[in-house]
């Protein structure tokens, strides 16, 4: 069986397929998520397959890719170390087209490994405090230019939109992406962020905020992926939100963790309670990176902003602990959600659910949309892998 195979991740002719070979694997695999009925043991064990052969090989599943998207604009709405990010159209929605940088030919190959592991990652996630991956799509006919389409967000990121609406309640606001975390973290396998921050916090138009940008995301599951997708997480995620224990590059093999996160919603929540970002008053950030790992932490805002915004002494406290030394003594994301619930200012909140801000029947679409649907494949995948002996016991 298929499941005996990825049951041993260390067999080196499963994860050593590239081009063709690995294209094919990496179809069949994301198919069997989407339709077979799966244990959610298997369920781990093939999403976790599926995100190691395909950032070792740069190929994902064809049901990803789409068509009959347009660019809209003569100019980039944003711009970043990853490329740049455009305003574009997908049927009748208005869509964000984030386009994956690469200045020469030789390059895709290498940025395709290192963008696969997000879109697969991103791929399997559904959440109403998550942004939802609609697909790959192509700028020109060579495929060298590549970017993942999303839903547009209006209102922007978490720090635009205070700035444009300061009386608003903040505690929704952390009480979302306390819930986006805690999703993540409780995901079989589950997600490690990497890069969390205000400006990867973006709010729909029902003014609900969700986590988006993978790109530093990793699967962890200790018995089924060993090493990051992206191995220089700890070192490209932004510095002064992140964890001390990133900050120490002379220790070996440091990743960020579900404890790193946390410590980065703690700062998350110092920017949205003090508009600032943290250690906003150094300008050097070697400096904030020596003063974090000395125990340095962001002061607690003026008096007057906290009795304006809400940022009482509890909530404080609870900004505190994420920013904790110790990383084992840090709360859970379940744990966050659980004190943000309980807290008198989110006690409206607990009947309003969380909608989705974007269109529903888009997704619905996506399948009028598709280059090659995996599953048209399916037999003729299952067929060319029994002929290499890896799918002996599998049962088409």
């Amino acid at each position: 069986m298929l499941a005996k195979v990825l049951e041993e991740p260390e067999r080196g002719e499963f994860f050593a397929r590239r081009e063709d070979e690995a294209h094919s694997l990496v179809n069949l695999l994301q198919a069997i998520l989407d339709y077979a009925s799966l244990s959610p043991s298997l369920k781990r064990r093939f999403t976790s397959a599926l995100i190691r052969l395909s950032s070792k090989s740069g190929r994902f599943p064809d049901c990803m890719v789409l068509e009959e998207v347009t660019r809209l604009g003569e100019d980039p709405v944003a711009a970043g170390s990853f490329g740049e990010v455009w305003k574009g159209s997908f049927y009748s929605e208005v869509i964000a087209m984030k386009v994956l940088k690469v200045y020469e030919r030789s390059n895709v190959k290498e940025l395709l490994k290192r963008f696969s592991a997000e879109i697969i990652i991103w791929r399997q996630l559904s959440h109403p405090n998550l942004i939802p991956f609609y697909g790959v799509y192509y700028l020109n006919a060579s495929k060298t230019r590549i970017c993942l389409i999303s839903p547009w967000m209006q209102n922007g990121n978490v720090v635009q939109y205070l700035r444009r609406e300061p009386d608003i309640e903040r505690s929704y606001l952390m009480l979302d992406i306390a819930r986006g975390l805690e999703y993540l973290h409780s995901g079989k396998p589950g997600i490690v962020h990497g890069d969390l921050k205000g400006e990867n916090i973006l709010i729909t138009s029902s003014r609900r905020a969700c986590l988006t940008d993978f790109g530093l995301a990793s699967a962890r599951d200790s018995e089924l992926i060993m090493s990051s997708s992206t191995p220089n997480a700890r070192v490209t995620g932004t510095l002064r939100w992140q964890a001390p224990e990133l900050l120490n590059y002379e220790a070996e093999n440091t990743r960020s963790t579900f404890a790193s996160d946390v410590y980065s919603f703690g700062c998350v929540g110092y920017e949205i309670y003090s508009g600032e970002i943290p250690f906003h008053e150094v300008k050097s950030d070697y400096y904030v990176m020596q003063s974090v790992t000395r125990g340095a932490r962001p002061p607690r805002p003026p008096l007057s902003l906290c009795q304006t915004r809400g940022l009482d002494d509890t909530l404080w406290a609870i900004l505190q602990s994420c920013w904790l030394k110790d990383a084992a003594a840090r709360p859970t994301a379940e744990y966050l959600v659980s004190r943000l619930r309980a807290m008198p200012r989110n006690a409206e909140e607990k009947t309003t659910p969380a909608a989705h801000g974007w269109d529903r029947l888009t997704r619905s679409r996506l399948s009028h949309s598709l280059v090659d649907h995996p599953l048209s494949c399916s037999a003729k995948v299952v067929q060319e892998w029994k002929q290499l002996s890896l799918f002996e016991d599998w049962e088409a």
